[in-house]
């Protein structure tokens, strides 16, 4: 619902959901800008201002997704250069890196709704890479939250993920908080570990919260362009591998997509192993229709499909690679290929990789909010394709 003189904050705001969502509030407030007031959270990189990186990610991106003409573009242009208000803000930074003119300026504000995306994501379980992860989605979050404690915030949303509570051997509800459970990596542990202190903030503060928890987020495929995805992680990451695999086995000049290729490569997984995958215009939509709903029923969402997509052979098949075959347990005599790969992307993933076709995540809260206003696409065969082609143009990031 859109409603008059609307201020929304994002934290994470460049990140593949958070450019999404602030995407299609710019869409919903298309003809009535003047009506949308936004707060943006984030930092400088490479020497760009926050918000001229704003500014290229919706000349790459944004632009497509709210489908403008060359004088509509100019006016949006206008509208991010000098109708948002910009906050710096680095959880490595002490205190965040927020100054204080900054947090009285935001005490000034009643935030409608209030966006926390910002995350490290790292599936790696090195002591630097867990350090940093409880650093900034334990830790950061907890300083944050402390921050917001003095501002004026109707709803604050934290999204955490679908794997928060590890490994999963039932369905399991969205307001689970159990951490006694086993996980794959630090990153699973410290989101949970957020969502806690998100829950003592709500009691400690007033402030009503929600909880999403996304699985794998994908390219878009609802709005254009679709397949469109700037960051190349998770299932992308691990076809990057092969794609890595291909480049450096083939002659040079050779098309390493079209040229097929024999790999001797035993893949611990199931050979029907599948992955939980979500547009990410579709979890931005589903998102804004309930934070926008005047109650909300619910608290805790598991931001997932319906179905699970099959990926490892679909992926195989587009990029002409055969000889591999499928294994129970990471074999003791790993050639060439497979050593690079268990030290790498198998070394990452392999916890990710034994399901088949079970749905874990507990949904319901999501689809009887939602109540069919907007319906999650299935990512089978033909979606992957589409979202396989996208990250084809852009040669999956390499």
């Amino acid at each position: 619902m859109i409603s008059a003189n609307t201020t929304i904050a994002i934290v994470g705001v460049t990140g593949l959901l958070g450019r999404n969502i602030l995407f299609e509030y710019l869409k919903q407030y298309k003809y009535i800008l003047s009506n949308l007031n936004l707060i943006l959270f984030g930092r400088d990189y490479k020497s760009k201002y926050l918000r001229d990186r704003i500014k290229d990610i919706f000349l790459d991106d944004g632009r497509y997704y709210l489908d403008l003409n060359d004088d509509e573009l100019g006016l949006f242009l206008n509208f991010i250069d000098k109708n948002i208000t910009y906050i710096h803000l680095d959880f490595e930074q002490y205190n965040l890196g927020l100054v204080v003119k900054d947090i009285e300026r935001l005490k000034l504000q009643n935030i409608d709704i209030f966006y926390h995306l910002g995350a490290y994501t790292s599936f790696s379980s090195s002591n630097s890479t867990k350090e940093k992860v409880d650093n900034i989605n334990t830790v950061g979050t907890e300083k944050l939250l402390n921050i917001f404690k003095k501002l004026k915030i109707n709803r604050f949303c934290y999204f955490s993920s679908a794997f928060a509570t590890g490994l999963l051997k039932e369905k399991v509800l969205p307001d689970d908080l159990d951490l006694d459970r086993e996980y794959r990596n630090p990153y699973e542990e410290s989101k949970l570990k957020a969502e806690i202190i998100v829950r003592k903030f709500e009691k400690e503060s007033g402030v009503s919260s929600y909880i999403f928890r996304p699985s794998i987020l994908a390219g878009r495929l609802v709005e254009k362009n679709l397949g469109q995805i700037h960051k190349f992680d998770v299932f992308y990451g691990w076809t990057q591998f092969f794609l890595k695999t291909k480049q450096s086995l083939l002659p040079y000049g050779f098309d390493i997509y079209q040229t097929p290729l024999n790999i001797d490569l035993r893949i611990f997984a199931n050979e029907k192993s599948t992955l939980n995958i979500i547009p990410a215009d579709f979890a931005a939509k589903a998102t804004i229709k309930i934070m926008s709903k005047k109650y909300i029923e619910y608290s805790s969402f598991h931001l997932t499909n319906n179905n699970e997509s099959e990926f490892i052979i679909p992926i195989m098949n587009f990029l002409n690679i055969t000889g591999y075959t499928f294994v129970e347990e990471i074999p003791e005599d790993l050639n060439k290929v497979e050593n690079l790969y268990y030290r790498s992307v198998g070394r990452l993933f392999n916890d990710y990789m034994q399901n088949h076709g079970e749905i874990y995540f507990d949904n319901s809260s999501l689809i009887q909010s939602l109540s069919n206003d907007i319906i999650c696409p299935q990512v089978n065969n033909e979606e992957l394709l589409v979202l396989l082609e996208y990250a084809k143009e852009k040669n999956f990031g390499i």
